[in-house]
């Protein structure tokens, strides 16, 4: 078969794994296929494969790839062999001999340390293999001329929310003598988190932080040579609603089939007077009752409504105040014995 008729570039695989070695093709294929380069996908500048950064910190780079296709790889993915490292393409298609940029950010941790890092290009284009990108990185705190450090660290916080209150933090920021300090850039990673810097002292406000875990950070960056470096100073905590329930949860365990299910949530303001909370159920269970036990308690009585259908049966109550982030959230499971189960109680809580 003549080569042109068997098309080996656009079948998508690195040419010297066609004809299973070479062996079955023709004498004048293996001298075309030896004469054309094997389609991959090649880095432009591989001096930015090798880095270093101070202790504490991050780098940001990007990396420029050129397809050796003759074809369109779509749904282009990649994969990171360290947690270390990420890697996000900026496109998902990469046309023949064009370009991609490949966006990757190395955190070296506060350890002396040194890693290879592998990432992988994917296509479903190419399905028998993948294209391999190896890193080098080291955590070196002799780099501290471009090192930027905060005191302290970190802010960790438990606090009741309140309406339009604001969180104000302060950190002492130092820098490394090669750090441009007219090109520091200060970001965080949430709307409700603002930071200004004015100097070596930067003022952190959370105004009006959601209800729930709270998991974001300030970075004070700034560019160097051929990427970014980056302090990301983290803030962590939790803000907890103006009421609390008690149980956590509802599990019923196995119930007769026939019998209800029917439990009971106590909903109990922090401090001060509690008015009727609001209360939305998801799954089979419905309200049977919300009535006041004191001026700063409610209690909630709910009921499996459908009694026939399948035997394992899930929901969640959502008790919603004025508070701004996610409502309360207490599960409800339960499940219906295939055979006859004895039961002292069809009401349980936890």
């Amino acid at each position: 078969m003549p080569i042109a008729k068997r098309n080996l570039l656009r079948d998508r695989l690195p040419l010297l794994t066609f004809c299973l070695g070479l062996i079955g093709c023709s004498e004048q294929e293996r001298r075309t296929i030896a004469l054309v380069p094997p389609a991959s996908i090649v880095v432009a500048d591989e001096t930015l494969l090798i880095a270093s950064v101070p202790p504490g910190m991050s780098l940001a780079r990007k990396l420029l790839l050129q397809s050796r296709f003759e074809t369109q790889l779509t749904n282009l993915k990649t994969v990171s062999s360290c947690g270390c490292t990420s890697a996000k393409l900026d496109k998902d298609t990469l046309a023949p001999g064009g370009m991609v940029a490949l966006n990757y950010v190395f955190d070296g941790g506060v350890v002396a340390q040194s890693q290879n890092v592998r990432i992988r290009l994917f296509s479903p284009d190419i399905p028998s293999a993948s294209f391999m990108i190896d890193m080098r990185f080291k955590t070196d705190p002799s780099q501290s001329d471009i090192q930027v450090a905060a005191t302290p660290k970190n802010v960790f916080f438990d606090e009741l929310w309140q309406k339009e209150h604001k969180h104000q933090y302060r950190f002492v920021i130092t820098f490394g003598e090669d750090v441009p300090l007219n090109s520091i850039d200060v970001s965080t990673s949430s709307d409700f988190i603002l930071a200004d810097l004015q100097g070596t002292l930067l003022k952190v406000t959370l105004k009006s932080p959601p209800v729930g875990k709270i998991d974001e950070y300030v970075a004070v960056s700034f560019p160097h040579a051929k990427g970014t470096y980056s302090l990301k100073i983290p803030i962590r905590g939790e803000i907890r609603p103006l009421i609390g329930v008690t149980p956590k949860f509802i599990s019923f365990g196995e119930i007769p089939r026939g019998e209800g299910m029917t439990g009971e949530v106590l909903i109990k303001a922090t401090n001060g007077q509690l008015e009727q909370p609001e209360i939305v159920l998801k799954g089979d269970w419905k309200i049977q009752s919300l009535e006041k036990v004191t001026g700063r308690t409610w209690k909630l009585r709910v009921f499996l409504k459908v009694l026939a259908g399948k035997d394992l049966r899930y929901g969640t109550i959502l008790v919603k105040g004025n508070w701004r982030g996610e409502p309360i959230k207490i599960p409800i499971t339960g499940n219906f014995a295939r055979g006859n189960v004895s039961s002292t109680s069809a009401t349980h809580a936890k």
